[in-house]
């Protein structure tokens, strides 16, 4: 990976209530996590675009069918992280789109998410990449209107 991307999703926890094991969305949101696990075990796997893009259906499963669920800013976050790396690895700028898409979405649907804040920098981090001034303006604008004292605020 390189220096401007964020750390992988499994490492934002989400926010749950202790009895988890027992509802559907925890355990739909821990099968995409292990499928997202077999698919970096195996460089076979990550080879393969279809690998990525089941994995990417799994967590966006999880809002679609649970759109209430504490686990949906999770599995919008780790599909946009997802995107992100697919784009660069199969060079492929759909999946940039994709990406900025999983991001706006979290932000836009959980707007109480403690992951905004990672979402709307991954969509700055993504629009610099591209270049495209035009996204960088509207990423950066998104950022400081929401985060003003926020970490990437200085660099917006």
């Amino acid at each position: 990976m390189c220096p401007a991307v964020l750390p992988a999703p499994a490492a934002a926890a989400p926010r749950k209530a202790s009895s988890s094991s027992s509802r559907p969305d925890a355990a739909l949101y821990r099968q995409a996590q292990a499928a997202e696990s077999r698919l970096r075990a195996s460089a076979t796997r990550m080879s393969k675009r279809a690998e990525w893009e089941a994995v990417v259906l799994r967590y966006r499963k999880v809002v679609a069918r649970y759109p209430r669920s504490g686990y949906c800013d999770n599995a919008l976050l780790a599909a946009g992280h997802l995107y992100r790396e697919m784009a660069r690895r199969f060079r492929a700028p759909a999946y940039r789109d994709d990406a900025l898409a999983a991001y706006r979405m979290l932000v836009a649907e959980y707007p109480s998410s403690s992951l905004g804040e990672t979402a709307l920098a991954a969509s700055l981090e993504v629009a610099r990449a591209a270049g495209d001034r035009r996204r960088v303006a509207e990423a950066a604008r998104a950022y400081l209107e929401t985060y003003p004292e926020g970490a990437q605020a200085r660099s917006a």
